[in-house]
């Protein structure tokens, strides 16, 4: 590893990859009391100001599409729920993702060579970060946002027909790539940035390279097999990375299998009172402790929760 290689914390890196994923790689600033990670990102500048979000608003994980409302002279959103929304302004506040810091930290992660910049395949979406060597194969090592689209695997496809070392090639993500895109011409490995690293760092600094090596020594059928989550359909079966888990009771279940399905579809966190809801926990019930407090298995290490969400601890 280099000296002075940059270091993240795991929720940080979470929450950096969340906004990548974003159309324009925007991050409300507004949600720093929520995710206090977001301090950490702009003051390492992983996130840049990008001054005011005039585009979309996040409200409770989604986003709305803002339009100017000229006899309020303000933003506002249309909700389903809520009908018109005015949007204050320190709402719009936002911040981009430095995608040059965090292509320079990938390369130095992987003790790669930073002799010439990152060549953007497709602008924004997918860049080359050169060739490294992991256990015996020589591969390239690309960057790729917005993995979960299939329309986003479609635009790689095209990209990667010109690409001349498509055939040995390691595909990094910003979440789990989506099953229903087109199948990539050469079979990359596609993989989460976030499995890069050991599951018990939650500083991170450097690759697992063992691991990584032995990932790309898998065979083909295994890799697109492997993942570092498994559920069960029923949340009653959970695996996270080595570990597994057994769950009896009918809400722990479901809440299990909630968390999951977030998970796979690129949102790390949801609000706790809004799964609590949907489990139907009752309305004495306003934590996750109290409403796992007769599970015997060791639900804390799988489940993370605090400041109003809970996530899985991928």
């Amino acid at each position: 590893m280099k000296a002075g290689a940059p270091r993240l914390t795991r929720p940080a890196l979470t929450l950096l990859l969340r906004a990548a994923g974003h159309p324009k790689a925007l991050l409300n600033a507004a949600l720093a009391e929520d995710f206090p990670e977001i301090g950490e990102l702009i003051t390492n500048r992983w996130l840049v100001p990008s001054g005011n979000r005039t585009g979309y608003v996040e409200v409770d994980g989604r986003d709305y599409e803002l339009e100017w409302d000229s006899e309020r002279k303000a933003y506002r959103y249309f909700s389903p729920a809520a009908g018109w929304v005015t949007v204050p302004p320190d709402q719009l506040k936002s911040c981009k993702v430095h995608f040059e810091q965090l292509m320079s930290a990938i390369r130095q992660w992987l003790d790669m060579p930073e002799r010439t910049p990152p060549e953007s395949l497709l602008p924004e979406l997918l860049w080359e970060l050169g060739e490294i060597w992991i256990g015996r194969r020589r591969m390239a090592v690309l960057f790729l946002r917005r993995a979960g689209l299939p329309e986003t695997l479609s635009r790689v496809r095209t990209a990667l027909l010109e690409y001349p070392r498509r055939g040995s090639c390691l595909i990094l993500t910003d979440t789990n790539s989506s099953r229903h895109g087109p199948a990539l011409p050469g079979d990359p490995i596609l993989l989460p940035l976030p499995d890069l690293f050991s599951p018990n760092r939650d500083v991170l600094d450097k690759a697992d390279m063992e691991t990584l090596a032995a990932f790309v020594g898998m065979p083909a059928q295994s890799k697109k097999e492997w993942t570092p989550v498994e559920c069960s359909e029923d949340g009653g079966y959970l695996r996270i990375h080595e570990r597994k888990y057994r769950f009896i009771g009918h809400t722990h279940k479901r809440i299990v299998r909630i968390l999951y399905e977030a998970w796979e579809r690129g949102e790390p966190r949801l609000r706790t009172a809004k799964v609590l809801v949907e489990v139907e926990a009752g309305s004495t019930v306003r934590t996750m402790s109290h409403v796992f407090s007769g599970c015997k298995e060791d639900w804390k290490s799988a489940i993370g929760y605090g400041g109003g969400y809970c996530w899985l601890m991928v």
